[in-house]
């Protein structure tokens, strides 16, 4: 039986709609990432506050999450959370290389994310296969995606990300080796 997953651009869609129904405008949200469960794979969104100047944001830990089926768009769970509830450790560790450049655009960021979220599915799909070894285009998709993901994920997120999914990212690290 194959898996199909609807594209994670409509993933991070549906949750938008979810959450804009309930959180405020200025709360940020990571780009969904997968966690296998007994049921199938889930598309996890994370929310937190930033607060401070523009150059000098403080990011908060994570306050809200969400749930969604992969395969269906299915709204599983959404409400508030803790890191612990997430499976996010203190003291969070750094990621290395984890930083968005200082000089990136708003538009050279949009692109980084996008391309992210176009190839996620096939990521996403090769992670629920559950083998460390992949073939050589899948395993350049892999590269490609880690090398995005450390570029649009600011430090003090990227810990976030790790803690909540640690299966995905033990995979991303067997395939790409980092994060």
């Amino acid at each position: 039986m194959t898996l199909t997953l609807l594209p994670v651009p409509e993933l991070r869609d549906i949750a938008g709609r979810a959450a804009a129904a309930l959180l405020p405008i200025e709360t940020a949200a990571m780009v969904p990432i997968p966690r296998k469960t007994d049921a199938g794979l889930e598309a996890l969104v994370v929310y937190y506050e930033e607060t401070g100047p523009r150059l000098q944001r403080k990011v908060h830990p994570p306050s809200h999450a969400l749930r969604l089926d992969a395969t269906t768009g299915q709204l599983l769970h959404f409400g508030p959370t803790t890191p612990e509830r997430l499976g996010i450790k203190r003291p969070l560790v750094p990621v290395p290389g984890a930083r968005i450049a200082p000089g990136m655009t708003g538009a050279e960021f949009a692109d980084k994310r996008d391309r992210l979220l176009e190839i996620s599915r096939d990521v996403w799909l090769a992670f629920a296969a559950g083998s460390s070894s992949v073939d050589p285009v899948t395993a350049e998709l892999v590269r490609e995606y880690v090398d995005l993901f450390l570029q649009i994920t600011k430090p003090e997120v990227a810990p976030f990300y790790l803690g909540a999914a640690r299966d995905f990212f033990s995979f991303l690290r067997s395939i790409a080796g980092a994060p």
